[in-house]
């Protein structure tokens, strides 16, 4: 992992149910055949964690609320070097999002079971903890 500033960031959220914990998963934009965690582009003169809120207000229509830096991953796409950073975030209501996608509030193992990749899946069991 680099010291490079982070390029991206996003959330695992975390709402509380009867029959316990269910964790927020969206569908990819680019590959529907993906479940992803919430995350994007850090816009200029934005910090990583309001990205982060801002992205899961868009592509979820949830307001969430910072609990705790959980990390971060880092990969390249299409030449681009992606840092991103992810925190645990606890819900707090919906909203209204800008992003036509997806969305699921499932069990952790569930969650981890339909993530398709191996560092949201990891990210989604630390935020358990």
């Amino acid at each position: 992992m680099s010291d490079a500033p982070f390029t991206h960031a996003g959330g695992v959220v975390v709402r509380a149910s009867p029959r316990g914990p269910l964790f927020l998963i969206v569908r990819s934009l680019k590959n529907a055949e993906h479940w992803v965690l919430p995350k994007g582009h850090i816009d200029p003169g934005e910090t990583a964690e309001v990205a982060a809120l801002r992205e899961v207000r868009e592509e979820a229509g949830v307001e969430a609320s910072l609990s705790r830096f959980l990390g971060a991953s880092e990969y390249v796409v299409a030449g681009e070097r992606c840092r991103i950073a992810f925190w645990r975030m606890d819900h707090v209501a919906e909203v209204r999002a800008s992003e036509e996608r997806e969305l699921a509030w499932l069990p952790l193992e569930s969650a981890v079971e339909r993530l398709s990749f191996a560092d949201a899946q990891d990210f989604v069991r630390l935020a358990a903890t």
